[in-house]
């Protein structure tokens, strides 16, 4: 027969039907004494361990940390996050629950925080405050959201991204350029030079380049609206100039246009190791973060990735699937990396740089291990030695393989430029009737 506390007792009776806990009533037992028993939260399951992959290709776990029952916080070499029992992920309205039961730390963690912010310390007027902090935070990344979950609508000044998203609307509609950029020329008095694309975000190119006069751009490129801070619209009496991009040879090692590699690996094969079959099922099986979290088979299999490098640090080498037509990687096992039939996207002079890194950690692993045996460090050296040379030999074969391209670029470069400035001589002469450099 098992024995209980007089608080497990109280717990236990208190539990309904479906498995709940009711609230507890109130106990006289001083004043010391609970009123009520809190609720159980219950437990954060699958939270990987320390050293181990985390979620989402987040990178290998650092720390692992419950911050209190049910809420764990998991801190990883390139991300982190929270990850919450069922229990506290339950309680989560739906429009804002993750169903997986992970909150990455720059955004999601703000619906943990206000969800429960009694779980974060403090007291009182402290959780209040702070749960009115994590509330503005939730309304400004994920307003849609919060409006689902909450029957609202969120006006100007609520929400940073709705208000974003309300500017670039409205200039959209009325055609209008949104600055990325503004700067002046102390050759070129009286106007700013700027430069606008169709949403004000310099990313994904499609730039147009103006002369606006400076009375019409007096505060720059970026003004308030709202909560958000966005791109000034370009005024009509700006004068557009043609910036001129330079055409460079391509780039033999780039990767930008490398067809997509479709062929899942099969983590059946007999020709693999019981552990080799396991790591690729739970790779293939991992969601990736980002978009609608699809896992690494369902990736691959969609052609989101188009080959593999590795990357080696003080001995030990992380592997990774690169995206397609991106820089953007994930990491993966040694033998999902293996099996996965995608180019290696690395140099033979980033392959030797990689040897020459192991051969030196484990030179230097014998150096401090108190070994006796001076045959085997002079082994190590060596091999050190000559994987360093063999690494400044290649690097320097492939500077001299590319410095004809790097030459055409430069040249290129430099008439791109040339044309550009006297494009924008041109239209400042046009704009203003005064020749650049000479004020008025």
């Amino acid at each position: 027969m098992t024995t209980l506390t007089p608080a497990q007792a109280a717990r236990q009776a208190a539990r309904t039907g479906n498995g709940e806990y009711a609230e507890m009533p109130r106990t006289d037992q001083g004043d010391g004494a609970l009123a009520s028993t809190p609720k159980f939260w219950g437990y954060a399951e699958n939270v990987p361990r320390e050293g181990r992959p985390g979620p989402f290709g987040w990178g290998r776990v650092n720390s692992v940390g419950e911050i209190a029952q049910g809420v764990v916080h998991v801190d990883c070499e390139g991300h982190g996050g929270l990850k919450l029992s069922p229990e506290r992920n339950r309680a989560i309205p739906p429009p804002l629950r993750r169903p997986s039961g992970w909150y990455e730390e720059d955004c999601e963690s703000h619906i943990v925080g206000m969800a429960f912010p009694e779980a974060f310390g403090g007291s009182g007027a402290e959780v209040e405050a702070f749960r009115e902090a994590e509330t503005q935070s939730v309304k400004d990344w994920f307003p849609d959201d919060f409006e689902k979950a909450y029957g609202v609508r969120l006006g100007l000044g609520e929400s940073y991204t709705r208000d974003e998203q309300s500017w670039k609307a409205a200039a959209k509609d009325r055609g209008l350029k949104l600055a990325v950029n503004a700067t002046v020329r102390p050759d070129m008095p009286g106007v700013v030079l700027v430069a606008a694309t169709d949403d004000g975000e310099a990313a994904g190119g499609g730039e147009c380049h103006y002369l606006v006069p400076d009375e019409h751009f007096q505060h720059g490129a970026r003004h308030k609206y709202g909560r958000a801070s966005v791109g000034a619209a370009v005024p009509d009496s700006a004068v557009e100039y043609t910036h001129v991009k330079p055409v460079c040879p391509p780039d033999p090692a780039s990767h930008a246009n490398r067809p997509p590699v479709t062929d899942v690996p099969d983590h059946r094969s007999a020709a693999l190791s019981p552990t080799a079959r396991d790591r690729i099922f739970r790779d293939l099986r991992s969601p990736v973060a980002g978009g609608d979290q699809a896992s690494v088979g369902e990736r691959i299999a969609r052609g989101e990735y188009s080959g593999k490098t590795a990357v080696t640090q003080n001995g030990k080498t992380a592997y990774f699937l690169s995206h397609t037509g991106s820089s953007l990687v994930t990491p993966v096992s040694k033998a999902t990396w293996d099996a996965y039939q995608g180019p290696d996207e690395r140099t033979p002079a980033e392959k030797l740089r990689q040897d020459a890194d192991r051969a030196d950690a484990a030179y230097q692993r014998w150096q401090t291990g108190w070994r006796d045996d001076a045959s085997e460090g002079e082994r190590l050296r060596a091999r050190r030695d000559q994987a360093n040379t063999a690494h400044r030999a290649a690097q320097e074969a492939a500077r001299q393989a590319d410095a004809p391209r790097q030459a055409a670029m430069q040249a290129a470069r430099t008439e791109a430029a040339r044309q550009t400035e006297a494009n924008l001589y041109r239209a400042y002469q046009a704009m203003t009737a005064r020749t650049p450099g000479r004020p008025a």
